[in-house]
């Protein structure tokens, strides 16, 4: 009897696991816009690539230099890190990136943003 309802909840585990929906981590994620109050630029845009690699660039009133970094891709997990002296406009340190299919929920030091998957600000 226990190998049966072994058995079985594998077959389900299979047959959820294969029909799963997977989410495409690759693309554009941006919140850049401009502020109602000053006009300035705000927000953060990033480009994950195949590569591995992302394109960095965020904007507290004026946008930061996009800059290339090697990431570690686990799952719908993105790990990188933004070294002292970067210019992307975001503080430096370790950041993790989770990708859902609407958009990426970046969290790095004292730092957490949901960022929505959508097309370049500059395009």
């Amino acid at each position: 009897m226990k190998t049966k309802i072994c058995s079985l909840f594998i077959l389900i585990l299979i047959s959820v696991t294969a029909h799963a929906e997977k989410t495409e981590i690759f693309g554009v994620f941006s919140s850049f816009h401009e502020s109602p109050t000053s006009g300035d630029l705000v927000g953060e845009e990033i480009h994950v690539l195949p590569h591995p690699a992302i394109v960095v660039q965020g904007s507290e009133g004026r946008a930061g230099e996009p800059e290339l970094f090697n990431v570690r891709i686990i799952g719908n997990n993105i790990l990188f890190k933004i070294p002292e002296g970067s210019m992307t406009g975001l503080p430096p340190g370790h950041y993790e990136a989770t990708i859902t299919k609407s958009k990426m929920i970046l969290v790095g030091p004292k730092y957490k943003r949901e960022i929505p998957r959508r097309k370049s600000y500059w395009r």
